[in-house]
């Protein structure tokens, strides 16, 4: 398991409010040793985080795993993070991504 894995697991509760149509999915990929490739898919009950997808995604983001690290833990504010990304598709459907925290001190 990716060490980022645990933080990627606030991604749905960051999403809860992105309106989508069911089965539509936001690829993220954290390179780095670290990192890994997860999937947020809108499902019925809302968004889920996955390993695999076999819906196309409708949006992409790619971080490097020291951004995404810094990103989680409040080190860097999330525009920092998205110059230091590459965005593919739907900018709406990734800007929440770059509000994610997953570490609350």
């Amino acid at each position: 398991m990716p060490v980022l894995d645990t933080f990627m697991r606030a991604a749905p509760h960051v999403f809860r409010d992105v309106a989508a149509v069911e089965r539509t999915a936001v690829e993220i990929r954290i390179t780095g040793d670290a990192g890994g490739v997860w999937f947020l898919t809108r499902g019925g009950r809302g968004w889920e985080l996955l390993s695999g997808c076999d819906a196309e995604p409708a949006a992409s983001i790619a971080i490097p795993q020291d951004a995404a690290w810094r990103l989680f833990t409040r080190g860097l504010p999330g525009d920092e993070a998205k110059r230091l990304a590459t965005v593919i598709g739907d900018p709406a459907l990734c800007e929440p991504f770059f509000r994610t925290v997953a570490v609350i001190a």
